[in-house]
């Protein structure tokens, strides 16, 4: 590791390898981290665990976001506060932690389907497959088919009864997976409620292929997602979206806002949540306490989160009235996704951090060093165990009758290969002929200078030898 000089992790969980480094070899390599969603109650666990732990400057936890990096702080300076107060400290923040820099997931390497292909060719291809009229407004959501986990749909199939109304023909499709066949039926239900609009389904109980979802990208006139769950922490679709030359209308809801450009590649819808300034919340303690699950909370935590539906009929209602402008967004929206979300732009700054993180180890070093997060060596934290400490130089050999046999013994014998790395039988060779032997003697024969004490110290130990010591 110390030749890499990082080790990059895809989850959260930098404490749990931080164990690996050794104490006072913290500085040999980074370790980094990444965010995904920060919801659940492990997910906070896990980073507020980076907080007074085994860990450096020299060591990140990328954010994938802006919205996401705040939540990661917030969780530190909460542990951060409880120190304070354990430790009686005057501040409430830890300067000595891993950089927090905000580097997006990066999207898809290319656009799969019918490269080939101009941008209006695949759309037509597309809508022929699925069976859509070339004049249609078509609009794609793709993700998770989840009221309660990504995005409550009542308002957005309101929205499109009422946009069918007033233009042309509308139809909506929807990509992805329902969890189940109750989810499906209770979209279907509510779906109906509302007339003038065509809804597709593809994926529905099993999952939607890539290229049906690519397919669903090249159908349409806009991609958009209106997620309002706090489980959401990024957005890969919207990348994807980007890339496929979709303008986008988005919740303007966490990691969203740092991947659409409001006004130049697409909308950003405001929210709100009502239920924010809840002081005394039960529910909540209810899940901390294991008496809900994870799978309900989201969706209660949810329902206090409002989508601006007068925004959402406007952004929708300009594509439909202006298509040139759509395809100008999308224009731009795929020159954002080349510059700061393709593959190649994302991994240039992972390679910028470790470059940064390697300096800072470099610095540390030219400091002369940093307190260790683990113990101290083994010989300062005992160093009170003796009464009297010395310092070994050399011994003189006293040649007993019972010298090799004890030696060879079963109560040396394996200690003595381990701390010889196994050549145990070149030092007894060597001290065979002499009567004095020194730690250089040694350090001269190849051996290591800590093996070369604990070798002249077993033969004193084992009253074999007697030492040449300097008290201190």
């Amino acid at each position: 590791m110390a030749s890499l000089g990082c080790l990059q992790l895809l989850d959260s969980s930098l404490n749990r390898f931080a164990e690996i480094r050794l104490p006072l070899k913290e500085i040999d390599f980074s370790i980094v981290g990444m965010i995904h969603t920060l919801s659940s109650s492990e997910a906070i666990e896990t980073v507020a665990n980076c907080v007074a732990r085994d860990l450096y400057p020299w060591d990140a936890i990328v954010c994938t976001s802006n919205a996401g990096k705040e939540v990661v702080q917030k969780i530190w300076e909460q542990r951060a506060a409880y120190l304070c107060c354990r430790l009686g400290a005057n501040f409430a923040s830890d300067n000595w932690m891993p950089a927090t820099p905000v580097i997006p997931l990066p999207g898809p390497a290319k656009q799969p389907y019918r490269p080939d292909l101009s941008r209006k060719e695949r759309r037509q291809l597309a809508r022929k497959v699925l069976g859509i009229s070339d004049e249609a407004f078509v609009i794609c959501f793709v993700g998770r088919l989840s009221f309660h986990s990504k995005a409550h749909p009542v308002i957005l199939y309101q929205t499109l009864a009422n946009l069918s109304q007033d233009t042309r023909e509308v139809v909506l499709i929807e990509c992805g997976q329902f969890p189940n066949y109750h989810f499906r039926e209770a979209f279907d239900e509510v779906a109906g409620m509302f007339q003038g609009f065509t809804r597709i389904v593809i994926g529905g109980l099993s999952p939607a292929t890539e290229n049906e979802k690519w397919e669903v990208y090249a159908a349409a006139n806009v991609f958009l997602s209106h997620s309002d769950n706090i489980q959401e922490t990024f957005g890969l679709t919207i990348l994807e979206a980007m890339l496929a030359e979709l303008p986008v209308i988005a919740s303007a809801w966490s990691g969203y806002r740092d991947l659409v450009a409001d006004g130049q590649t697409g909308f950003l819808l405001p929210t709100i949540d009502l239920l924010l300034d809840l002081e005394d919340d039960p529910l909540q303690d209810a899940y901390y306490e294991r008496e809900l699950s994870y799978d309900i909370w989201v969706g209660i935590a949810s329902l206090g989160v409002l989508i601006d539906k007068d925004a959402l009929y406007a952004s929708l209602r300009t594509f439909v009235e202006c298509p040139e402008l759509g395809e100008r967004f999308a224009a731009e929206g795929l020159r954002r996704f080349h510059k700061l979300f393709s593959p190649f732009a994302v991994l240039q700054r992972y390679r910028d951090l470790w470059l940064d993180l390697a300096a800072k180890r470099n610095q540390a070093k030219k400091d002369g060093g940093y307190p260790s997060g683990k113990a101290p060596k083994m010989g300062e934290l005992f160093s009170g165990y003796p009464s009297t400490v010395q310092h070994l130089e050399a011994i003189s050999i006293k040649k007993t009758t019972y010298f090799w046999a004890l030696l060879k013994g079963p109560m040396v014998n394996e200690f003595l290969q381990k701390i010889s790395s196994d050549s145990g039988d070149t030092f007894l060779e060597f001290i065979n002929d002499r009567k004095v032997v020194s730690v250089v003697d040694l350090l001269a024969l190849g051996y290591r200078r800590d093996q070369a004490l604990r070798l002249l110290t077993l033969l004193v130990k084992l009253g074999l030898a007697e030492s040449h010591a300097v008290g201190g």
